[in-house]
């Protein structure tokens, strides 16, 4: 009981530590005036999450099949899977949102350059 416990409480310590990491980077490459700069780290996670899930595929399906599940318990599953394995890639897209907003940036998918510069180019435009 006690070393579950401890094994409980190292894992938690060791995920807190990734969360950490992850957050720190993340707000660091977000702070870089580039237009592509912060978005990496979300689009790798996303990557990554996708060919987990591609590669898992085949063997989810046949083993659920062999146990006698249909299709939709299959899909059911990979979808689960794929939620679950984009965890890290929410985590950093929303640590690079709240960054890139607090700087007055826009956050890349939602707009271009910053908020202070679309401002100055309504104004000469008038």
């Amino acid at each position: 009981m006690a070393a579950t416990l401890i094994a409980f409480i190292i894992t938690l310590l060791i995920l807190f530590v990734i969360g950490f990491g992850l957050w720190y980077f993340e707000r660091m490459f977000a702070k870089k005036n580039g237009k592509y700069s912060g978005i990496l780290m979300p689009i790798l996670f996303f990557a990554l999450s996708v060919v987990a899930i591609v590669q898992s595929a085949p063997t989810t399906f046949s083993q659920l099949q062999a146990q006698g599940y249909g299709i939709g318990a299959s899909a059911a599953t990979l979808v689960f899977s794929f939620i679950l394995t984009n965890i890290p890639t929410f985590w950093v897209y929303f640590v690079y949102r709240r960054t890139r907003k607090r700087l007055g940036l826009k956050a890349w998918p939602f707009g271009k350059g910053s908020a202070d510069s679309n401002d100055k180019n309504s104004q000469n435009s008038k």
